[in-house]
């Protein structure tokens, strides 16, 4: 009973700060029919907006994009309302990919994605169902999208300028150097941060580590975006050379195998390394996992 009050305390907390959240699924329209399949970092943030959707008369299906980010009590919380769910904090591979399997089988007519997983799958199969339109929040998930044409709208909300220039720009960075001072109790002072990727996350990454005292390097391919880095004041490097003196490396470039063997090879010994992207492919996690 306890964590239900506490639940309820943060639930009200975050609908109190979401403001400009609240009033726009409360200008929804009714959606009774809609079945919205969700695959999506299942956290405290997401209540106001899936039980909003809930309230305007959608079923909804949850499962996660990330199983590393899923609260279970807010699963919990969101499945009493009458939501569905196939998420659990720190599933396996197997069972991470069985619920999108559950998604599709439950015939959503509408999809909700961070990293276009289900679409990917639907795509892979030939067959896309019932679904009549979908939405994908993140950069990652656009570029995986690529040649593919399900036959209905995707919206691509990435571009928003309020998720490219606030979140993208100011939010991540901020939030994934507070995730790093509370797993390390460690601050940035003294240390050299490696920024890989120079986009609008990257971009807020280096913004925010120099603001917590860090000295910050960047890498970054395009030609333009190292310019840009450079007229920004940015240390702009190379990554195999810049990564042996690194302190911390962040990748934010939603590649894959950015940080590969050759560049974990020359990391000097007891180096930070977090990645920012969407997803963890852009580090060499096999081989990381080889050091002891």
């Amino acid at each position: 009973m306890n964590n239900k009050i506490s639940l309820a305390k943060e639930v009200a907390w975050a609908s109190q700060n979401m403001p400009r959240t609240l009033r726009q699924v409360a200008a929804l329209p009714d959606l009774s029919g809609v079945r919205l399949a969700c695959c999506m970092h299942l956290d405290m943030k997401m209540i106001p907006l899936v039980q909003g959707i809930l309230d305007k008369g959608a079923q909804v299906f949850l499962t996660t994009c990330n199983p590393t980010t899923v609260q279970d009590d807010v699963v919990a919380w969101l499945v009493e309302r009458g939501a569905e769910a196939c998420a659990w904090r720190n599933m396996s591979d197997a069972d991470w990919q069985q619920s999108w399997e559950k998604a599709i089988a439950w015939q959503p007519t509408h999809l909700c994605e961070m990293g276009a997983d289900i679409t990917t799958l639907l795509h892979q199969r030939g067959e896309f169902g019932n679904i009549v339109a979908g939405l994908e929040a993140t950069g990652s998930g656009v570029n995986r999208l690529g040649d593919i044409q399900p036959g209905y709208p995707i919206f691509n909300w990435d571009d928003l300028p309020v998720k490219e220039g606030l979140h993208n720009r100011h939010m991540v960075g901020l939030t994934a150097w507070h995730t790093f001072f509370q797993t390390t109790h460690l601050t940035l002072h003294e240390k050299k941060v490696l920024v890989i990727g120079y986009g609008l996350v990257g971009q807020g990454v280096a913004a925010a580590a120099k603001a917590f005292g860090g000295q910050v390097m960047v890498a970054e391919i395009d030609p333009a975006r190292r310019l840009q880095a450079a007229y920004d004041g940015w240390h702009v490097v190379d990554l195999q050379e810049a990564i042996a003196s690194a302190d911390v490396v962040a990748t934010a470039t939603g590649g894959k195998n950015v940080v590969n063997r050759q560049a974990l090879d020359r990391a000097k010994a007891g180096v930070f390394i977090l990645n920012v992207g969407h997803v963890a492919e852009e580090i060499d996690g096999d081989y990381l996992r080889q050091y002891p």
